[in-house]
């Protein structure tokens, strides 16, 4: 039975032509997918909708855990959301899933634009979103001042 997070897993040759192919067919047949998940799911038609959501599986291709490829819902998405990456987590660390790996604890998602890690724990209940902030800018700022030395604005 398909579940709202239905994970579906491909070869590595299927992420790699997923990425590369210009005619479109691997999104097509995705959204076709998703059509039918959303019929079965009691969703009704899902065309004008986000959900369900699809996520296509693959050997890691960088040291990480586990390949993924996201669609937002009918491209493939530059990263993973932070609800899609705790779930394909849990589905890596959940025995029988499709997608289990044997890992639980930090998981390393790879996607498109680098990797997200995820830090499942089943016996506690628990996930978390690994999150580390960078710097985007640094510089300097010149604000105007008026007659009296006050910075003014515009």
């Amino acid at each position: 039975m398909l579940r709202s997070a239905q994970i579906v897993p491909v070869s590595r040759a299927g992420s790699d032509s997923l990425r590369a192919s210009a005619d479109g067919r691997p999104c097509r047949r995705v959204e076709e997918l998703r059509m039918l998940a959303g019929e079965v799911m009691g969703l009704g038609e899902v065309s004008a909708s986000t959900v369900p959501k699809m996520c296509l599986t693959s050997p890691p291709a960088n040291g990480g855990t586990l390949g993924t490829r996201m669609f937002i819902p009918r491209r493939v998405h530059a990263s993973i959301g932070v609800l899609a990456a705790v779930t394909v987590g849990t589905a890596v660390a959940t025995p029988g899933s499709v997608v289990h790996t044997g890992h639980s604890g930090t998981i390393r998602l790879e996607h498109p634009s680098g990797f997200s890690d995820v830090v499942i724990d089943l016996d506690a209940g628990r996930s978390a979103v690994v999150s580390t902030a960078r710097p985007l800018v640094e510089g300097r700022v010149h604000p105007r001042r008026n007659t009296e030395g006050a910075i003014t604005h515009g």
